[in-house]
């Protein structure tokens, strides 16, 4: 049965909710796969590549991101007449709205019917309330971002309750300025402790800079 009757020129099927479009991770793969176990979707997450291992764990540890999931639905869409089909990687959820999202190396990024199908998807989605981009090796593997990132979720994944963490941050408004290297050698506060309140969105550093004893942390409200 065709996907798209006459007056359709893009339809999104669904999956169902923990499901993905299609299998990721299986025995038969000749290509190296990976398994993520994010704090953010609070399940384990399956990779095709490094290159969507990394986009991962910046979803997982940028704030201005709700919610994410992989492999989230199949696009039917028309290109030059004819119905073709597409997979995104991604779909991510913001206060602003919802991104389906492809993630290529620089190479594929810059393949013409890449561009093309780019084009089309970011004409025909927000008739939909979908946003679609394409997300590049190079904006994932930018450092030192990614490197923070990796720090951060490596130590992040206690869970901190919620009197204490309204504790932790009444004591952290008495400092006047929040370095790192104070921080983590408080008694009260620790390497783990620092990077939950960092990943949860309390406090924030310059994701762009190199991380060290001198950094300066702050409230994301500020």
């Amino acid at each position: 049965m065709e996907p798209l009757d006459n007056k359709m020129s893009c339809k999104i099927k669904w999956t169902e909710k923990n499901q993905r479009s299609r299998k990721v991770v299986k025995r038969s793969n000749c290509r190296t796969t990976y398994k993520y176990p994010s704090i953010k979707a609070n399940r384990m997450l399956q990779a095709e590549s490094l290159l969507e291992l990394n986009a991962f764990i910046l979803h997982d540890i940028d704030p201005n991101i709700t919610s994410y999931r992989e492999q989230p639905a199949k696009i039917y869409f028309r290109q030059n007449g004819v119905t073709k089909t597409h997979y995104p990687d991604l779909l991510a959820t913001t206060s602003n709205g919802h991104i389906l999202k492809e993630i290529k190396s620089n190479r594929e990024a810059n393949d013409p019917d890449v561009l093309l199908r780019t084009k089309i998807l970011q004409a025909y989605l927000p008739a939909q309330g979908y946003q679609y981009e394409l997300l590049t090796e190079s904006e994932i593997m930018s450092e030192p971002r990614l490197s923070n990132a990796k720090f951060i979720i490596k130590h992040a994944r206690i869970k901190i309750p919620r009197n204490k963490k309204n504790w932790l941050i009444n004591n952290l408004l008495k400092f006047d300025t929040l370095f790192w290297e104070e921080l983590k050698n408080n008694k009260h506060f620790g390497t783990q402790i620092i990077c939950r309140l960092i990943l949860e969105g309390v406090l924030e550093i310059d994701m762009n800079s190199i991380w060290n004893e001198n950094t300066k942390l702050k409230f994301s409200n500020q």
